[in-house]
């Protein structure tokens, strides 16, 4: 977030700007829609990386130099971005791959399972009698 506000500030653009970049899209975002599972999926694909990256690459290509504004603005999308996560906010992921990966880690680290980690981690398969009595 910190980054893309210093490159924001190489444009010598307004910060005006950047604090209604951080702000104001879920300001203005109805509570009704949210409740949408389409738009929420959309809502989603706006707040996270890969599609201000594309457009980063994109800006890059057809303006190496730097000298448009449009790049500053997707500047202000990984701000904002960024500023979601940092309150907590941001894209609302149903939460089953983070748990599942989360319970794993724990699980490989040895670690003892949180509440409900059972549903995600491998049993541990149960021990044979090998032919040496052990």
């Amino acid at each position: 977030m910190l980054f893309s506000l210093a490159a924001y500030s190489q444009f010598n653009l307004s910060y005006i700007w950047a604090v209604a970049a951080v702000l104001l899209p879920d300001l203005l975002f109805p509570k009704k829609f949210r409740e949408n599972r389409k738009v929420e999926i959309v809502y989603d694909l706006l707040h996270t990386y890969p599609l201000p990256c594309i457009a980063m690459f994109l800006s890059v290509v057809t303006d190496f130099r730097f000298e448009h504004a449009s790049t500053a603005y997707i500047f202000l999308w990984f701000t904002h971005i960024g500023f979601d996560r940092l309150i907590g906010r941001g894209a609302k992921y149903d939460g089953v791959f983070v748990d599942r990966q989360l319970a794993l880690a724990r699980q490989l680290l040895g670690e003892p399972p949180l509440e409900g980690d059972e549903q995600y981690t491998k049993p541990e398969p149960p021990k044979t009698p090998s032919k040496w009595g052990d």
